[in-house]
């Protein structure tokens, strides 16, 4: 079985802090030796990259480090910008509008109601055919679970679930020992 897994950023930070729960961090651990062994793929985005730009120069190295050992998916934005539209008000000014559109998928998964960052991350996962979400956040995209997988092809999945889902007899035989 070979599975294409989007790593949120809470995953990578959670890395960094040291603040996973030890089942997801031991589950994180060998889902990184199965993507290393050619079993599976682990990606991330630019978008991990930005989340990280705010941290104190050490943390942001160290995250860097961390994103780096991931492969990537190609960026897409949430939003596509056609330009301007001007309404000249003479001595007065300028009224500027801007002329947006949302990206389908990220706007249903707002609707949804995940936040535009998770949206973003989920909606990345999503276009870039990724067969999992890998998240630890239950408070703003796992509680949503049964609402996005029933509308889009993907999982949101803790680290601990996946690594139980992609390989159950193996987890079945070190529950035995």
């Amino acid at each position: 079985m070979s599975v294409k897994a989007y790593l949120d950023n809470d995953i990578v930070s959670g890395f960094r802090k040291g603040d996973l729960k030890p089942e997801d961090l031991a589950a994180m651990t060998r889902l990184k030796e199965l993507a290393d062994e050619g079993r599976i793929s682990l990606v991330v985005s630019a978008i991990h990259d930005d989340e990280a730009a705010p941290l104190p120069e050490q943390y942001r190295k160290e995250q860097q480090e961390i994103l780096a050992i991931f492969a990537r998916v190609e960026f897409a934005d949430d939003h596509r910008f056609y330009g301007m539209n001007l309404i000249d008000l003479g001595p007065r000014g300028y009224i500027a509008n801007p002329l947006v559109e949302d990206d389908p998928i990220a706007q249903q998964l707002r609707k949804i109601g995940l936040e535009r960052r998770d949206a973003h991350h989920v909606m990345l996962a999503i276009r870039r055919e990724c067969d999992v979400f890998v998240t630890c956040d239950v408070r703003t995209i796992l509680k949503y679970r049964p609402t996005v997988e029933a509308a889009f092809p993907i999982r949101l999945r803790r680290p601990s679930e996946l690594l139980r889902d992609y390989n159950p007899k193996e987890n079945r035989n070190a529950r035995d020992r």
